[in-house]
């Protein structure tokens, strides 16, 4: 990396930091205040409205994807950084469910749909995709999620919890202008000249970059397109079809994003109803964020010591992180339920950042962005609906339990999903059905 590239990443961290790092864990701090105080509000009904946000920001993947192309990833950054502040302005006005399912939930969510998906591309075109600056990329909003609830839980008793949203709007705006001289305008030229860098041929002469693009196929996968159908022509929906280990990925991602989204939603109401303090409340959410800031900056090292492979990592995140959600409504002690949060969190960051790399190794460079924006839009619809049928469980029971056990045993699925895959697609007369990479050479 160069030095002039820290400037890029440094503005990731901090435009995520005043986006996500706030709206994220404050309406998530804040879902029993806004129950008691909406009309016709439930758990359900705010959950819902909070999953919507969370969903939003996958579904408005692809979306995300025709609008950077179409103006830069930059002025991505810069509009969605708008949509974030302006929303949560809004937000801490409303009056009405309905309202907030607008503010929040759309303007919010499609705000941050943008502002992610172009830092996300910019880390898999620019950097290759390193778990390394996707930890940069990620450790800004788990710096909110360790800052921005006891700020919440701090300034509620001045403010009250409308004025602690406002003032968070105010902070938030300050990702606009942060974004508008810390990022460059990415060419495309320049990404023409990176993807050509980026294949030099071993005795350093550079390749034709569609000479190098159809070399990605290796000899099971040089059959199934003609010389003119080169993977760049090839039609994204087509390469799900044709590559059932694309499916997979969709699969165990809209699964985590379930459990986690619907677990993170309802985690300080689960802490509150079992009658530990709002300011304790938040010094636990406040733990899971530290653990998941130290879990996304620390993912990277396992596969930089050679100690396991990514997927593995995966799995390993997958096992220890459903074990841990099933027993936490079962955990009443302030200083367990720290600890088994802050677990929880480190686990769920090595999660977030992993998978990123999975998939940018499982397809190649030209058609990451393609791939990955398919592949979070089944996870953002899922999502939608993970804090409000939690939400339900409880007004019917009166108890996380139940719902945490299910999010917990999806965790633990998810793990042995991925442990049949890679078992399955190592196998040789099956491996012609993952998609062609770099490393796939004729």
């Amino acid at each position: 990396m160069e030095w002039k590239e820290l400037a890029t990443l440094v503005g990731i961290l901090v435009s995520h930091l005043l986006t996500m790092g706030i709206a994220g864990p404050a309406i998530s701090f804040f879902l029993v205040d806004f129950t008691l105080s909406l009309q016709g509000s439930s758990t359900a009904t705010i959950g819902l409205a909070h999953s919507l946000f969370f969903g939003a920001i996958s579904v408005f993947g692809p979306l995300a994807v025709v609008v950077t192309k179409r103006i830069g990833d930059k002025e991505g950054i810069v509009i969605g950084c708008c949509m974030v502040s302006s929303g949560l302005l809004m937000t801490s006005q409303t009056k009405a469910v309905w309202q907030l399912f607008f503010t929040h939930s759309l303007v919010t969510g499609l705000g941050f749909s943008l502002m992610a998906t172009s830092t996300i591309f910019i880390i898999g075109h620019y950097f290759n995709g390193s778990p390394v600056y996707i930890g940069f990329l990620y450790a800004g909003s788990a710096s909110g999620m360790l800052v921005t609830p006891i700020f919440c839980a701090e300034a509620k008793i001045y403010f009250g919890f409308r004025g602690t949203l406002l003032i968070l709007s105010a902070l938030s705006m300050n990702a606009i202008p942060i974004s508008l001289f810390i990022f460059r305008k990415f060419s495309k030229k320049r990404r023409l000249k990176k993807n050509t860098e980026m294949n030099l041929t071993s005795n350093g002469v550079v390749e034709d970059v569609n000479t190098v693009e159809t070399s990605f196929l290796n000899d099971d996968h040089a059959s199934d397109f003609t010389k003119t159908d080169s993977i760049d022509n090839v039609s994204t929906v087509r390469l799900y079809l044709k590559y059932p280990y694309l499916i997979l990925l969709c699969t165990v991602r809209s699964l985590a994003e379930y459990a986690y989204i619907g677990f993170f939603i309802h985690f300080i109401a689960s802490v509150i109803y079992k009658g530990i303090s709002e300011r304790n409340a938040a010094f636990a959410l406040g733990s899971y964020g530290l653990g998941s800031l130290i879990g996304r900056l620390t993912a990277f090292v396992p596969g930089h010591m050679n100690l396991m492979k990514k997927s593995t990592e995966f799995i390993t995140s997958m096992l220890i992180t459903g074990t841990l959600t099933i027993i936490f409504d079962y955990i009443y002690n302030v200083y367990g339920i720290i600890i088994c949060s802050a677990t929880i969190g480190y686990f769920i960051g090595w999660y977030l950042i992993i998978f990123p790399p999975i998939v940018r190794e499982s397809v190649c460079v030209t058609r990451f962005k393609d791939v990955y924006g398919l592949i979070i839009l089944p996870g953002g619809v899922v999502c939608m609906f993970a804090g409000y049928v939690i939400g339900v469980i409880y007004d019917a029971s009166g108890l996380y339990r139940l719902s945490f056990f299910i999010a917990g045993g999806i965790f633990i699925l998810n793990a042995v999903l991925m442990i049949i895959g890679e078992v399955a697609f190592s196998l040789k007369w099956i491996t012609k059905y993952r998609p062609p990479t770099e490393s796939a050479k004729v």
